[in-house]
């Protein structure tokens, strides 16, 4: 496994090469970072899990708006992983779990499909959460406001905002952390959050 993750991860280097896809990239080693975590305490098989965690962002070299990017996901992670010489039941769920990664309207169908979406969805949460929002095109307001409208869906849909027991116990804490950051934000700018 060491050596097929050297290769992939030297090729997730080599497609976010870039400036402009630098947080794609780092993204990714952090998502597999969180990948290997919730996998240490929910017992998932990592010759899927980690391969699904490197590939599952890479369509946005083609696609860089988040719609359609799952499926260019999958179709590159087809090529890569038969070259890499992965058998087709692998290939199969590997992709299955990046299918599943960014649907937020079914529950992923793999115990590896759940840990990689509790972990993408950890991104949006807790310190690096914070700084994915506030940096962009937002006032810091503005982000604030957002943070916590994306707070108050989270919130109503709380079951499956994180689905795996890891992946719940790191959002929650995360999550918590994010909302008290955001509220005190539009305190110190004299708003009061909604």
């Amino acid at each position: 496994m060491e050596k097929v993750e050297i290769r992939l991860r030297s090729i997730v280097d080599s497609l976010f090469s870039t400036e402009e896809m630098a947080e794609y990239k780092n993204h990714t080693f952090r998502v597999v970072e969180k990948c290997k975590y919730i996998s240490q305490k929910e017992d998932a098989d990592n010759r899927i899990l980690v391969p699904a965690g490197y590939l599952h962002d890479i369509g946005r070299i083609v696609l860089t708006d988040i719609k359609g990017h799952v499926e260019k996901s999958v179709f590159l992670s087809n090529i890569i992983l038969r070259h890499l010489g992965y058998d087709e039941e692998s290939i199969r769920l590997i992709c299955i779990a990046i299918e599943d990664h960014h649907k937020n309207d079914v529950l992923p169908r793999t115990l590896e499909g759940k840990i990689l979406y509790d972990a993408d969805k950890l991104e949006i949460v807790g310190e690096y959460g914070i700084a994915r929002w506030f940096v962009g095109n937002l006032t810091i307001k503005e982000a604030a406001e957002k943070y916590l409208a994306l707070a108050k869906v989270a919130t109503i849909n709380r079951e499956t905002f994180f689905i795996t027991k890891t992946g719940k116990q790191l959002g929650n804490k995360a999550f918590h952390f994010s909302v008290e950051f955001c509220k005190k934000v539009l305190e110190e700018l004299g708003q009061a959050p909604h």
